[in-house]
């Protein structure tokens, strides 16, 4: 194969050569142009576009944190009322719609599979501060890339 494309190369005029050589460059820049350069430029364009949402929520997560923590330090409020219908009440200021199923321990389980990340947070430090309720566990799982997250979680006093 080597040898027939020498014997073929060597055929050609050397004007001939140069213009296959030269034709050879172009194909191999535009080549490595759509490989390669194309899809890390349309990547980044995608990721600046997604960067001040991203920004938002990492500030959103760090308000919340300090409110967590804040809340944490203090010992939350024994409330008197049913546990369930303290957390009910604490879904509906937050018009999130979620299922709650009985848990042995008195324990509740929180199911919303459409919600803002933004509102979970708020949602657990708000549960704490005003029914004493905190969560024993809590799984978050993304379904879009908006900010909308699927989530579990178990509470108790």
């Amino acid at each position: 194969m080597k040898a027939r494309f020498l014997a073929f190369w060597l055929a050609r005029a050397p004007r001939e050569r140069a213009m296959l050589g030269a034709a050879a460059a172009v194909i191999l820049i535009a080549l490595l142009y759509v490989a390669l350069w194309e899809p890390l430029v349309n990547q980044r364009a995608v990721l600046a576009k997604q960067l001040p949402r991203l920004q938002a929520d990492l500030a959103q997560m760090q308000r919340s944190i300090a409110l967590i923590k804040a809340a944490g330090g203090a010992p939350g409020v024994a409330r008197s009322d049913d546990l369930r219908q303290a957390v009910t009440a604490s879904l509906g200021q937050r018009n999130i719609k979620a299922d709650i199923q009985a848990q042995p321990d008195n324990r509740l389980k929180i199911d919303a599979t459409e919600v803002a990340f933004s509102q979970v947070l708020d949602l657990l430090s708000g549960l704490q501060r005003e029914t004493g309720a905190h969560a024993v566990s809590a799984d978050i799982s993304s379904q879009q890339s908006n900010g909308i997250v699927h989530f579990t979680a178990v509470v108790t006093r």
